[in-house]
């Protein structure tokens, strides 16, 4: 019912209606293939190839699951599994499926499990109010024997507690956490839920059957609790989340898992600067991207202050906005910022406090501006909260 693919899909004009009438395409594994393997030309070149060569973890399931229903009918992640098992790449799936555990999968990730990392949602342990939430999924324990499973043959597996439902997730937390890290999982991952403010009929509907699911009207609910001015995402207030984040935090260390906040509020207490909670040093996996505001607010946290040279993005240089065919954003801006690299744009987003997504307002003033360093650039310092007295 919370699907964020759902979310951003079915209010895009351009696709809601081949989307909401489940007119459903499987990407192009040719493509891909000659993608990994440096046979393409033009943008797809020059926006990937870099990544490629420097074996960056591939994540897979951020908008489909990669092991659902679709896949078991038609086979098409089989067939690009076998190639990526081919030229030996990593790869982090995000999942609630099982169809992994089938044969012809499961020999793949037995055969080579140091190349795959897997996040296991699950958002709560109580089955009545999952079956609402999250119809047509396998069962929580079902997805936690999964993880096990993964677990046993080698692979590297975490609980993605995406997203954190109040009235849901918070049921029986310590519970969920204990089993998931009994099934071997090193992290936990988690996010709090995420409304869509632009929303339409269709999503009001899935917004009334969670109502039901957690007891109260979670519309009006964020609607009431969001901070002002965050545009149509709407997340809740950092203060309404603490008391929940803070329990996750204590239950994961009580069970030894590390932990990763992908949400903008408490990310400073992060164990991995990968919101995905992939370990630092993780064999194989060490090439995940670090120049990003994340690992900025942990430098920060240690050091007292951050400066741009250290979160510095080490690509983008040669990639133009214009060049990617994603969140274009309102037409007027795109004209002016199609001929910026992606470098650019994030180091103007560095360099503007009042841009939204500036460290500054992203992490909702636990970075302040704090002056400039000898190239211009501006220095951010932490601003500790008071719950660091006991969770320093």
């Amino acid at each position: 019912m919370y699907c964020f693919s759902y979310y951003s899909r079915a209010v895009d004009p351009h696709i809601k209606d081949a989307y909401l009438n489940k007119q459903v395409r499987s990407v192009n594994v040719e493509s891909v293939k000659k993608l990994f393997l440096g046979q393409v030309k033009g943008n797809a070149k020059h926006i990937y190839e870099d990544f490629i060569k420097k074996r960056t973890p591939l994540h897979w399931g951020g908008l489909s699951d990669p092991f659902c229903p679709f896949e078991k009918e038609h086979r098409i992640g089989l067939e690009l599994l076998k190639f990526f098992d081919s030229i030996d790449y990593p790869i982090i799936f995000s999942t609630k499926g099982s169809v992994m555990l089938e044969p012809e999968y499961f020999e793949i990730f037995k055969r080579k499990p140091q190349n795959y990392f897997f996040q296991i949602s699950i958002t709560s342990i109580d089955e009545k109010s999952t079956a609402l939430i999250e119809p047509n999924v396998p069962s929580a324990h079902r997805r936690l024997e999964t993880m096990k499973a993964l677990h046993d043959v080698g692979c590297t597996v975490s609980l993605r507690l995406r997203p954190y439902i109040i009235g849901h997730s918070n049921k029986n937390i310590e519970e969920l956490i204990k089993l998931a890290s009994e099934a071997g999982a090193v992290s936990v991952s988690c996010e709090f839920m995420c409304l869509e403010m632009r929303a339409t009929p269709a999503l009001h509907s899935r917004y009334y059957e969670i109502s039901k699911a957690i007891g109260f009207d979670i519309w009006n609910y964020y609607r009431n609790l969001q901070p002002k001015g965050k545009g149509g995402y709407g997340r809740l207030n950092p203060f309404v989340k603490e008391k929940y984040a803070l329990e996750v935090y204590e239950l994961a260390h009580k069970y030894g898992m590390l932990v990763a906040f992908s949400d903008p509020d408490f990310c400073e207490l992060n164990d991995t600067s990968c919101c995905c909670g992939v370990p630092e040093t993780l064999k194989n996996f060490e090439n995940f991207k670090r120049g990003q505001f994340k690992r900025a607010i942990m430098l920060a946290k240690k050091n007292d202050f951050v400066y741009w040279k250290q979160i510095e993005p080490d690509w983008g240089k040669n990639i133009k906005r214009g060049d990617v065919d994603i969140n274009k954003g309102d037409y007027e801006n795109f004209q002016k910022q199609k001929n910026l690299t992606a470098y650019t744009l994030i180091k103007n987003t560095w360099n503007d406090p009042n841009n939204p997504h500036s460290p500054y307002k992203y992490f909702n003033g636990k970075l302040k501006p704090a002056g400039l360093d000898e190239e211009k650039n501006i220095i951010y310092e932490y601003v500790k909260s008071y719950y660091e007295v006991k969770y320093p």
